[in-house]
């Protein structure tokens, strides 16, 4: 660990100055926020300081998403500031997804004076309280002289792994008060590099044959993308991703990617089952949506572990063997010491090899499906994706949320590296929007970014969409609307003994009155258009990449059953 600061003592300041003395040296840049009374005075303190630009959110679930998508983009933690209670309560939607990626994030609210909580005023409540259970932690600032201290705390512990969002309540009166103060020094902690790798490198040998990688967001998040690719290349062994990662760790392309697991852990027991071991590097690989009585792994299966968290190493799943640490030094030593292998290259060059055939035919298997399935109208969620995707550049961003087609856009859309694609891990609808908001912002707008949506989740945050057109970002929204809850609806026909299976729903359908997202885009300054033939949605996307500004594309799908 390596630490390095310089210290600030016993100078006069208010608590306006001390938080935004703090924010500067902690690289902060943007400050997400959506103000109200209790906020203003930190608001005013903004209004004094050209070093920061507000991004305005018109409710706080827009707010968080977008400062998820910019911590996620810029890799530093955002500073988001709510208002108060309610406000807080509006985000929190958003700060679960943000909790369950390990999103950093210092979110702070207003609170009222303290000498005034006594009397139970308007706009107080148990911040703290509230704010726990989405959080790393959460503190209730008591006095001026604290303020530094908590603030300082919060950018380290947001940033220090597991990484996560923590919370802050800022009482009116100390972030107006004036006294002396102590600036703490900020932190530099650097990640320990890997330790003895020979036992890991051993197994694997052993196993080489049999053996399978799972890549879990901490691969792209330290870097190690390259790093991974090369030990399963040396090794000649599939990789699967984690079924519910924020980003794609491994290239989408790479013939030894086997797409994502199923998110049911009977699913992944019959796609796992037969490896001698299994590489997991991450953690929560083998999270599931639905309960299943089988275990994720069989018996003879062992399981190795790279992990940055010490703590998830064997937590739901005993390891043979773990190791933690940074997740590019370990891989790196261990492809270093693979290299050296050489009774590998023979039957690791005939898996490569049947690994391209593999791929060649699944590929082909995919095109002549989407050919079978084009004529129909409104279009299969197959044919609308492709049609989007042929229209989007290789190394476009794309932030996902869109059910009915995330599957088939992890196909057919070439990924290569961490940064090109964003999923929500926590599953909460409503991030999509405002994390493109985000994420443009954290690339300083130089890139066009794609944000898929289906027409549920479009519901949830579309005040981002106002954003975007206030900051004039370069964002292309698609909304694949089939006007239903349709995962819900598959999801209720897979149940015995549901009345689903005889056709009847409640609360299922989106249409009676259909939504009409162009309207709605337009309402809030974003050009929009809807379309539905595959040509013209290509030549869209193709046209769309010159566009300055966001605009929205409405695309009609088929509600597909099971």
């Amino acid at each position: 660990m390596n630490i390095a600061y310089e210290t600030r003592e016993n100078k006069v300041a208010s608590g306006r100055e001390c938080l935004l003395e703090i924010l500067r040296d902690e690289g902060v840049t943007h400050v997400f926020g959506n103000p109200g009374t209790t906020e203003l005075a930190l608001i005013d303190a903004l209004a004094g300081d050209d070093d920061f630009h507000f991004i305005l959110g018109l409710q706080e679930a827009a707010v968080v998403g977008m400062a998820d998508g910019y911590a996620q983009a810029t890799g530093r933690p955002s500073f988001v500031n709510l208002h108060t209670t309610a406000g807080l309560g509006n985000g929190m939607g958003n700060l679960t997804n943000a909790f369950a990626t390990n999103v950093p994030m210092v979110v702070t609210a207003g609170q009222q004076d303290i000498r005034h909580l006594a009397y139970d005023p308007l706009l107080s409540g148990d911040l703290v309280g509230l704010a726990r259970a989405t959080v790393k932690w959460a503190h209730e600032v008591r006095s001026l002289q604290e303020l530094p201290i908590i603030l300082r705390r919060a950018f380290r512990d947001a940033n220090t792994e597991p990484r996560g969002p923590v919370f802050v309540s800022l009482p009116m009166n100390i972030i107006d008060e004036i006294g002396t103060v102590s600036i703490p020094p900020r932190s530099t902690i650097v990640q320990a590099e890997s330790g003895d790798i020979s036992q890991l490198v051993r197994l694997l040998v052993e196993s080489a044959g049999n053996l399978c990688l799972v890549v879990g967001d901490e691969v792209g998040r330290y870097g190690a993308t390259e790093a991974a690719v090369r030990v399963a290349e040396l090794l000649g062994a599939p990789v699967y991703g984690s079924p519910f990662h924020s980003n794609v760790p491994f290239p989408t392309d790479h013939p030894l990617w086997r797409f994502t697991l199923p998110p049911n852990t009977g699913e992944m027991r019959k796609v796992l089952g037969g490896y001698d071991r299994i590489l997991l590097i991450g953690d929560r690989a083998f999270m599931s949506y639905t309960y299943s009585d089988e275990l994720p792994l069989s018996p003879k299966t062992q399981l190795l572990q790279i992990a940055v968290d010490r703590h998830s190493l064997g937590r739901c799943h005993a390891v043979e063997l773990g190791l933690y640490g940074d997740p590019l030094s370990l891989l790196a030593a261990v492809g270093d010491a693979l290299s050296q292998e050489r009774a590998l290259a023979p039957s690791r060059d005939s898996r490569l090899a049947i690994a391209r055939d593999w791929r060649a035919s699944w590929e082909q298997d995919l095109k002549d499906e989407c050919e079978r399935l084009a004529p129909s109208r409104p279009l299969y969620p197959l044919v609308a994706a492709d049609a989007v995707l042929r229209g989007v550049p290789p190394g476009t961003v794309i932030v996902d949320e869109c059910l009915a087609t995330n599957k088939y856009v992890r196909q057919l859309y070439p990924v290569r590296k961490p940064g090109e694609y964003y999923y929500f891990r926590g599953a909460g609808l409503g991030w999509g929007m405002p994390a493109a908001v985000g994420v443009s912002l954290g690339l300083e707008r130089h890139q066009r970014v794609v944000c898929l949506l289906g027409d549920g989740a479009a519901m949830y945050s579309p005040q981002a969409l106002w954003s975007a057109a206030h900051e004039s970002l370069p964002i292309t929204f698609v909304v694949f609307n089939n006007s239903e809850y349709n995962i819900l609806k598959n999801f209720m026909r897979s149940r015995p003994g549901y009345n689903a299976q005889s056709g009847r729903f409640v609360g299922m359908e989106i249409n009676q009155p259909s939504i009409d997202f162009c309207a709605l885009a337009r309402s809030m300054g974003v050009d929009a258009v809807r379309l539905t033939e595959p040509d013209d949605i290509t030549a869209y996307m193709i046209a769309a990449g010159d566009r300055e500004g966001p605009s929205l594309l409405e695309i009609p799908i088929a509600a597909t059953a099971l």
